[in-house]
């Protein structure tokens, strides 16, 4: 099971910490923090890395891509 949480720092305290125990009672979790500001910039370097990677296709070739699909 995988749940994403999105809330204020000020919000973190004993309840919430609890209430992820009992969500996830008897199991090993994984807990990641990141910033909003942090998740824009990779955002944008995966935008980036997508456009400079691209190759561009024609209308022809993206309909007949769907077809053989």
């Amino acid at each position: 099971m995988q749940v994403a949480f999105q809330l204020h720092s000020a919000d973190l305290d004993t309840n919430f910490i609890e209430s992820i125990k009992n969500l996830f009672k008897n199991k090993d979790i994984e807990i990641v923090a990141h910033d909003d500001e942090d998740e824009e910039k990779r955002l944008g370097e995966l935008l980036e890395y997508t456009y400079a990677h691209s190759k561009p296709v024609s209308e022809e070739m993206l309909f007949e891509a769907l077809r053989e699909s």
